[in-house]
């Protein structure tokens, strides 16, 4: 074989290809570049490096490959290389020779540099070889199905577009049918368990690709001269027919130039140029789709990605047809109005596309979700719900994941439709409108997750490419080349780019108003850091530094229920004296007035008070030793010890360090009740105790010090601070720390949006914490207030200021419920010191106002009255209730006071008697219990179950 004719042949493809090879190979260097600036998981970065690196060759193969064969008919060379003295081997060969150099060139290109964007790095063996076995192997397929399709097409982007869709179909159902179907996440192994199939099938398509490739020039066969034969009618289709078509129905124009008929021509002219090729795009959407639908696959989602891809697809051939050979010709010469050419190829690919897209989501979601989705559609377009008018209103409303492909597939059509009209091959249409979709699609994610507004920030989008290409139509089709057009052309995108790009980041960050903290920081660290401050603290890190665990620790104890009697157990007195030293240290740093042991200022890893809960159980059981020994006064001393404890830990401290507060106050307070009833006791002692108690609110739990110091933290961490990030947010591993660092450096003014969000997150809670203490103090319920700032929004995941917020509103629940108890303990002590004087509890709590309460104190929950129980609960009389008693601490017939508790919330109705003869009776006031679970839609409790869900106060019994 003569091969002076091949490096004739392959120099004239390696013309047609080098402008889509360096494309690729630029492009994938950048997004290999952008991986490493925008993330510094250095291992992940690695793998993906090196998975781009890899697949771009064999995407390359597939591109090249398919369009081999189909440009020789579109561009129209066909003939010329028939009458040329080259055989069908030689065109044959020199093809698929190029194809495959330039693959293997790329492949050796791409290692090297791949190489200098890791700096070295590579995955591990394991993963490596997996890459290699999936791509390398994707390579020679994408050579095959390409040359295949190209052979019996005579459209590039078509060739290419079924070479895709059957290599990806032939490469998953290979994986998928020798994979586990236990096992769902996505690995390499079913790829790789494919091979011996993969590499059979591809074999076989080479061996038609050779069979089809010797007999594309000058035939062979009848079978071969059938299909020669309909190809030549597929690709004369362009020239021949639109020649006469145009011809025809121009000279009908000139003699009837009635908009209707000019409309109705072009349109039928369009449709026998590309009617099929519409169908074609049309029918592997709603295949991939359903393909994905019933492979069984979990993340359906993938389906949107394939609508998305090819509608970008579908959009870049709209132009094509007039494209090939520059057929816009006939319209220039005939004086045919531009934008009406520009209308009818966009009225039937918008029509088949609407058509194709319906089909594929009515199968994504379901016939049943359709009702459902246009209501979605109806909020997600609501100018009331997405306009915020003041802060603090629902500004977005979530938009299910099909909204999110219809935009995907609205924008992936109008970028391709752009490429199809500013690129004249078509090859470089697909592929360049399949890059600018992803980033439009991936836009489009981004705005749904900033909760940006899709009114403005993704529905124009499509818009502005439509009017971009309907802007060019008139020099397109005069192939005005100028410069005043180019910069038409290109002003018609990048200037509303640029308006975008500035929009957003500037309603991000203005959208929020500019107030300040309400405190100042340096002033709250100044005084908190003080000389006696740091002194006190010092004393409790030792405490908590000589503590000796021991047997006796109820940490560690199988029976911790040893620990709840009221005389100390030898192993409990062993105990204490191992930790004498503890605990003077600890009772001495709690006389002291003032303490800081977090400074928010420094702290990262100093460690916290890891024996909190101990130092406490030890504090109490030294009070209960004194009651054994009949040192009351010195066991109400250590009880209000450990309360001052719990309040100097919570002081100046971040709200991560009230994980023990709510038990270890709620223990308090209920060993102070039963001091109450313990032998030798006294009235005044009793009333001491109360007085002492009454003294003592919420205060104690320092919440606006915990809002202010998450703060300065949270300031820390936006400023770079890791260390105080770990102390927000738990010690993060590398892939969050990748995770927070790309979105910082691709989205530099969100830092801007938060520090104004912190501010004004920092300045409502503080709001919000004085009106919830001004609710309690005067008496009313605070369930609905709790439940207004019970739920905010946590996404996106970057946004520090919403761990203000919710904390701020964890800490509200725990406050209120401390309060309850507090105020329970109030009258558990007055009802003792009642019963000591008179010898019996009181019928009714309203004794006690006058001597202990000017009024008395309310359930914080419901703000109604404490439910007392003189002679306890009473007994369950159906098995129901009974089983609904069991393993509660509530005991039947035993006295106590009773709360709604954070589980319940209370209700009113009025009920009047039946009506008769007799006048009315006054209406009367019914509170019946629902679960705050089912906070939306409650259902009435049983009296037993709302009373396993409330708080249960039991009255201790004196001891003889």
């Amino acid at each position: 074989m003569n091969f002076a004719p091949c490096l004739q042949l392959m120099w004239k493809e390696y013309r047609a290809v080098r402008a889509f090879w360096l494309s690729l190979v630029v492009l994938v260097v950048v997004a290999q570049g952008l991986i490493f600036w925008l993330s510094d998981d250095v291992a992940g970065n690695v793998a993906v490096a090196c998975n781009i690196g890899l697949a771009a060759p064999a995407f390359f193969a597939l591109g090249c490959a398919g369009a081999a064969f189909a440009v020789e008919r579109e561009e129209g060379t066909f003939d010329f290389l028939q009458a040329a003295p080259v055989s069908a081997r030689q065109v044959f060969t020199s093809k698929l020779a190029l194809a495959a150099a330039a693959t293997l060139a790329m492949f050796l290109l791409l290692g090297p540099l791949t190489l200098a964007v890791t700096r070295g790095e590579m995955p591990g063996p394991t993963v490596l070889g997996g890459m290699l076995g999936l791509w390398l192997l994707a390579a020679v397929e994408g050579l095959a199905w390409g040359t295949l399709f190209s052979l019996l097409t005579a459209r590039p982007l078509v060739a290419i577009s079924l070479a895709l869709v059957t290599t990806s179909t032939i490469v998953h159902l290979t994986a998928w049918s020798v994979a586990d179907p236990r096992v769902h996440e996505v690995s390499f192994a079913p790829y790789l368990a494919a091979l011996p199939w993969r590499g059979l099938i591809a074999a076989a398509v080479l061996a038609a690709d050779c069979y089809l490739g010797l007999r594309w020039l000058d035939g062979g066969g009848r079978l071969a001269r059938r299909a020669k034969l309909k190809l030549l009618r597929t690709g004369s289709q362009a020239t021949t027919e639109a020649s006469a078509t145009d011809a025809d129905f121009v000279n009908t124009l000139k003699t009837r130039p009635d908009r209707g008929q000019m409309l109705t021509h072009l349109l039928w002219q369009h449709w026998r140029q590309s009617a099929r090729l519409m169908f074609l795009m049309a029918g592997l959407q709603v295949a991939l789709v359903l393909l994905v639908i019933g492979s069984g696959v979990p993340d359906r989602e993938s389906a949107l990605v394939l609508m998305a891809a090819m509608a970008a697809l579908g959009g870049s051939c709209v132009f094509l047809a007039d494209q090939e050979r520059r057929h816009y010709g006939y319209f220039v010469e005939h004086n045919v109005p531009p934008r009406w050419v520009w209308l009818t190829r966009q009225l039937p690919w918008i029509a088949i596309l609407f058509v194709s897209t319906a089909i594929s989501c009515v199968a994504w979601i379901g016939p049943r979700n359709i009702v459902e989705l246009g209501g979605e559609l109806y909020q997600a377009t609501n100018w009331e719900f997405t306009w915020p008018g003041t802060w603090g209103r629902p500004v977005y409303v979530d938009i299910p994941q099909v909204m999110i492909g219809l935009a995907c597939v609205a924008v992936s059509y109008a970028a391709g439709q752009w490429a199809s009209m500013m690129i004249k091959s078509g090859l470089l249409a697909g592929f360049f409108g399949l890059v600018l979709a992803g980033a439009l699609c991936g836009w489009a994610f981004l705005m749904f997750m900033l909760r940006v507004s899709w009114l403005w920030s993704v529905v124009p989008i499509p818009f502005v490419l439509f009017w971009a290409t309907w802007l060019r139509a008139p020099d397109w089709i005069r192939e005005n080349t100028s410069w005043a057009a180019r910069l038409r052309a290109c002003a018609a995108v990048l200037v509303p780019a640029l308006v975008l790009v500035i929009a957003v980041p500037a309603y991000r960050v203005f959208s929020i108003p500019l107030v300040n903290p309400a405190f100042d920081p340096a002033i709250y660290h100044q005084s908190a850091v003080t000389p006696e401050a740091l002194a006190t603290a010092e004393l409790y890190r030792r405490a908590n530094e000589l503590y000796v665990p021991g047997p006796g620790d109820p940490r560690y104890e199988d029976e911790p229920t040893e620990f709840r009697a009221r005389v100390p157990t030898p192993r409990q007195l062993n105990w204490l004296a191992e930790n004498a030293e503890p605990l003077s240290l600890v009772l001495e740093a709690s006389g002291r007035r003032t303490c800081c042991l977090y400074d928010p200022a420094k702290l990262n890893d100093t460690p916290w008070l890891r024996n909190e809960a101990s130092l406490i159980w030890l504090i109490l059981t030294s009070g209960r030793q004194l009651e054994a020994e009949g040192k009351l006064d010195l066991a109400l001393d250590r009880y209000f010890a450990a309360l001052q404890a719990v309040s100097h830990w919570t002081e100046h401290a971040p709200y991560s360090r009230y994980n023990f507060t709510l038990p270890e106050v709620k223990l308090i307070l209920s060993a102070l009740a039963e001091w109450s009833a313990q032998r030798g006791q006294s009235t005044e002692r009793v009333r001491a105790a109360f007085e002492r108690l009454r003294g003592i609110d919420w205060q104690m739990l320092h919440l606006a010090d915990g809002v202010k110091s998450n703060y300065i933290l949270a300031r820390r961490f936006l400023d770079g601070d890791q260390a105080a990030g770990a102390v927000l947010f738990g010690s993060p591993n590398a892939y969050e720390v990748a995770f927070r660092s790309f979105w910082d450096r691709l989205l530099p003014w969100e830092k801007y949006h938060e520090l104004r969000a912190l501010n004004l997150a920092t300045n409502n809670s503080l709001r919000y914490f004085r009106q919830l203490e001004i609710t309690l103090r005067v008496g009313e319920a605070v369930v609905d207030f709790l439940h207004e700032r019970r739920y905010w929004p946590t996404f996106p995941p970057f946004q520090t200021y919403t761990e203000i917020n919710n904390l701020s509103s964890e800490a509200a629940w725990e406050l209120v419920e401390i309060e309850a108890h507090r105020r329970a303990t109030l009258l558990l002590l007055a009802l003792q010191a009642e019963r000591m004087e008179h010898g019996e509890l009181p019928r009714s709590l309203d004794v006690l106002v006058g001597r202990y309460f000017d009024k008395l104190p309310h359930d914080p929950y419901s703000g109604f009255d404490y439910l007392y129980f003189p002679d306890g609960l009473p007994r369950p009389q159906t098995p129901l209730d009974t089983a609904i008693l069991e393993d509660t601490p509530i005991i039947p017939g035993k006295p106590c006071l009773w709360c709604t508790g954070p589980r319940l919330r209370a209700e009113t109705m009025r009920r009047s008697e039946p009506d008769d003869e007799s006048p009315a009776a006054s209406p009367e006031t019914i509170v019946y219990y629902v679960s705050n679970d089912e906070y939306r839609y409650p259902h009435r409790l049983s009296t037993y179950d709302a009373w396993t869900r409330g708080d249960w106060f039991p009255i201790a019994e004196p001891q003889q």
